[in-house]
């Protein structure tokens, strides 16, 4: 699962909601969101987005298929693993074993 922060040049309509969470035709096939939800209330212009997937540029390409212009994407969450306050550039290393 991975979570971002997207914030949008527009606010983005009720009905292209529901398009997200349904499924949008791209290309290279549907893309559909598994939630989509406002990052702040009452801000149509900022949301977070949840998903499966992980295409090329898939969220941007989504928005853009219903004319909408992402101007700041940020991933806070993949798997088990968030952001939380890493600062940019910092990291933070991760002990165990995949099998």
């Amino acid at each position: 699962q991975k979570v971002y922060e997207v914030t949008l040049g527009k606010p983005l309509a009720p009905q292209a909601q529901a398009k997200l969470t349904i499924g949008v035709e791209l290309e290279d096939g549907t893309s559909k969101f598994d939630e989509l939800r406002r990052l702040v209330k009452n801000d149509d212009h900022q949301w977070i987005v949840i998903l499966h997937q992980g295409r090329n540029r898939q969220i941007r390409r989504a928005f853009a298929a219903l004319n909408y212009y992402v101007a700041g994407l940020h991933r806070t969450h993949f798997g088990p693993y968030q952001l939380g306050s890493l600062p940019n550039g910092a990291y933070h290393a991760v002990s165990g074993t995949n099998a």
